[in-house]
């Protein structure tokens, strides 16, 4: 998996690129808001596609605390969160729809202006620096406004992982589980991390057997 996440990133502006140009050479007169939102969509839509299959057939990650909910396949192992496509798919989209916009010089709305810098009068490396700096500084600003903030408070409100969870994700990973010294992430236990850190040794534990007994107790009340 050396160089797969970038590669994905890479396929799914692609995609979103492709869809564009496509949805334009139908609709000439389309607004430029309507293309841009096609361009989102089709970037979403590649996503929703790539990580089902990635999770489905070859296991190599979950959404384990997913909110069930708001989940495709909710309550299996293999859930998908909707609402984790809109945020990182919305991200992905609108990098793509940066990318599709450009002025008769090649350059994107974050570039222009950055011939008029002394440091790229100079020399051509250093303009193409500027205007990579330029690019990802945009990609990652939105990313941080869309996914990173907001996905914490939503992902505070997950569920219990569920019951069909392959072993490997937790116990043989000795994440959490049975054995492992930790319970695995419900909503009626408080946050946990591993005390093998001394930041982290006040941190309550609350191992899985206990967490087993507290349902025990509670259902039988």
């Amino acid at each position: 998996m050396d160089g797969g996440y970038p590669d994905f990133l890479i396929w799914g502006c692609l995609v979103g690129l492709a869809a564009m140009r496509f949805v334009k050479a139908r609709l000439p007169s389309i607004s430029n808001v309507k293309l841009a939102i096609a361009g989102i969509l089709a970037t979403m839509l590649f996503d929703i596609v790539l990580e089902i299959l990635l999770i489905r057939v070859t296991g190599l990650y979950a959404y384990l605390g997913a909110i069930r909910s708001l989940s495709l396949f909710g309550g299996h192992w293999y859930q998908f969160p909707i609402y984790e496509r809109i945020l990182f798919g919305g991200w992905w989209g609108l990098c793509t729809v940066l990318l599709y916009f450009k002025d008769d010089k090649g350059l994107t709305w974050v570039e222009r202006g950055v011939e008029k810098i002394d440091i790229c009068k100079r020399s051509n490396v250093l303009k193409g620096m500027v205007r990579a700096i330029a690019v990802i500084g945009f990609c990652q600003v939105v990313e941080l406004t869309i996914y990173v903030l907001p996905m914490p408070l939503i992902t505070a409100n997950g569920d219990a992982f569920p019951d069909d969870l392959p072993v490997f994700f937790t116990v043989g990973s000795g994440m959490c589980g049975p054995d492992t010294g930790l319970a695995c992430p419900r909503p009626d236990l408080p946050i946990m991390r591993r005390n093998d850190l001394e930041k982290f040794s006040n941190t309550p534990q609350v191992s899985h057997e206990q967490a087993m007994e507290r349902i025990e107790a509670q259902t039988a009340q």
